[in-house]
């Protein structure tokens, strides 16, 4: 689908978000019209290229998309998402700053059994001992749960990676 939208090659960040919300309300009108399957895997799709779009630099100004990812989030929360949405919601979170979230995305990204977490988690965590302890605050997870989180993951994953970079500061959200 993602090609579909491409022009010239390259994908259009914005466009690709504008087709996440079509297809999030496409997901709501067969909803309403009783074809819940249906809506639930338009939904999914939606988060996705909403995701997707996020990480490709799509302007939240064009197209409203956080707000549709926090609808489609809420929306979507008794159900598995799959691993690739996963990954990207995390990124996603990590990009607001919002870390206690992207903690509960790398943990669903663990449930789903996805292979490369255990190095996620660990860069994910060294990472953040690095940031600021009001940053982390409000992020909504203070420096004593990352550390107790960083310890929990190293007793779960036995090989911590072998090199960690902190937060660059592109990386570093509200600066």
């Amino acid at each position: 689908m993602i090609q579909m939208i491409s022009t010239g090659g390259s994908i259009e960040p914005d466009r690709l978000a504008a087709a996440g919300i079509i297809l999030k309300e496409r997901g709501d009108i067969l909803e309403e019209l009783g074809n819940g399957k249906e809506g639930l895997s338009s939904r999914m799709k939606s988060l996705y290229l909403l995701l997707k779009s996020h990480e490709l630099g799509a302007d939240p100004k064009v197209i409203d998309y956080p707000s549709a990812v926090q609808e489609l989030v809420s929306r979507l929360r008794s159900f598995r998402l799959p691993s690739p949405t996963l990954l990207l919601l995390h990124k996603y979170y990590v990009d607001l700053g919002h870390y206690d979230l992207a903690e509960n995305a790398l943990y669903d990204l663990l449930e789903a059994g996805e292979k490369d977490t255990g190095q996620l988690g660990f860069h994910f965590y060294e990472r953040l001992l690095g940031l600021p302890e009001e940053l982390l605050e409000s992020g909504g997870l203070p420096i004593e749960e990352v550390k107790d989180g960083l310890q929990t993951w190293k007793e779960r994953h036995s090989t911590p990676p072998e090199t960690s970079a902190p937060l660059s500061e592109e990386e570093t959200p509200g600066t």
